[in-house]
């Protein structure tokens, strides 16, 4: 394998994991999921790294899930259009966001923003991370919460 599909299909590979975790066996209350589509919110514009990456990941995991998976582009300096929109979503897990670093832990200190970090809840990342709203209630817990 050369290093452009290594590293192709890495990019594809971590988020898709995360993804995935999500329709891991659960107790009952989350049986079932996904049982419609999701979307992935991304806080970037179209044609950039990470809208092409989460669309490649989005075509895969929704042969996997069997749902559709719908990528949407929330762009907006420095990625803060898209929390409030994920967080005034219905909590059910079907509305993810993909973000970086800087507009969860940096921009709420530099700027006034409508979001706190506890608003979300982390699902899996890597050099970009999946959040949920926070009622979605993922089961993944990492040193991101308190």
């Amino acid at each position: 394998m050369d290093r452009r599909t290594f590293v192709s299909a890495a990019l594809v590979a971590w988020p898709l994991a995360g993804l995935l975790t999500c329709a891991a066996p659960r107790p009952a209350a989350a049986q079932g999921w996904p049982d419609r589509e999701i979307t992935l919110v991304v806080n970037y514009g179209a044609g950039g790294v990470t809208d092409v990456t989460i669309r490649a990941l989005a075509a895969e995991a929704t042969k996997i899930l069997r749902v559709p998976i719908q990528v949407v582009n929330r762009a907006g300096w420095p990625g803060t259009t898209a929390p409030p929109f994920v967080s005034a979503q219905k909590p059910a897990g079907h509305t993810i966001r993909v973000t970086s670093f800087a507009p969860m832990a940096i921009s709420p200190h530099l700027m006034a923003v409508s979001y706190k970090i506890d608003d979300f809840d982390y699902i899996a990342g890597g050099r970009r991370h999946l959040l949920a709203h926070a009622g979605a209630r993922a089961t993944t817990r990492t040193p991101m919460h308190r």
